[in-house]
C-alpha cells in the first residue's frame, strides 16, 4: 500500500568484488530473464530485473533471487523437513504435461513477477547502467548467433 515497513540503515562497507565483475555478473543475471530459466516468468516485464533461479534436492527447495537497480528480493519455496514439492496445477495446464521437473523458474517465478510488477506499478521504472544493457545485447547476440 505504498507504505515503507522497514528501512535499513545506510552502511558504508568494503567492496568485495570489482565494479567490472559486478557488471558482468549483472549482465549474466539479466540474460537469465531473456534466454534462461526465468524467461517465461519474466516475459515482457517492463521493469528491468536480474534473476538467479535455483532448484535443489530433488526438488525439495525452489529458489529465486532477483534484483532491480533499487531492490533485492529472495523467495524460497520448500519445507523445513526434506519433502518433494509437487508440480503446481498451473504448470500442468500451461504445458499439458503431467510429469515435469519442478523448478525455481517455473514455480517461484510467478510470485517474483507479481511482487516486482506490484512494486513498480505506481513508481517510475529503474534502469540498470547503459553498460549493463549494452553488454546484455552483445551477450544475447552472441548467444543467438547474430554476431
Amino acid at each position: 500500500n505504498d507504505q515503507v515497513l522497514y528501512k535499513a540503515e545506510e552502511r558504508v562497507g568494503q567492496r568485495v568484488i570489482s565494479e567490472e565483475t559486478a557488471r558482468k555478473v549483472t549482465i549474466l543475471l539479466r540474460a537469465v530473464t531473456k534466454v534462461g530459466t526465468a524467461k517465461i516468468s519474466m516475459r515482457n516485464i517492463e521493469q528491468q530485473v536480474a534473476i538467479k533461479t535455483g532448484t535443489s534436492n530433488g526438488p525439495n527447495d525452489l529458489l529465486m533471487v532477483g534484483f532491480t537497480p533499487e531492490y533485492s528480493i529472495g523467495i524460497r519455496f520448500g519445507y523445513d523437513q526434506p519433502m518433494a514439492i509437487d508440480l503446481p496445477v498451473y504448470m500442468k495446464k500451461v504445458t499439458g504435461v503431467g510429469k515435469l521437473q519442478v523448478s525455481g523458474g517455473w514455480t517461484v517465478g510467478p510470485s517474483m513477477r507479481r511482487i516486482i510488477d506490484r512494486i513498480y506499478e505506481k513508481r517510475p521504472k529503474a534502469e540498470f547502467l547503459p553498460e549493463v544493457e549494452m553488454g546484455l545485447e552483445d551477450l544475447l547476440a552472441n548467444y543467438t548467433g547474430r554476431k
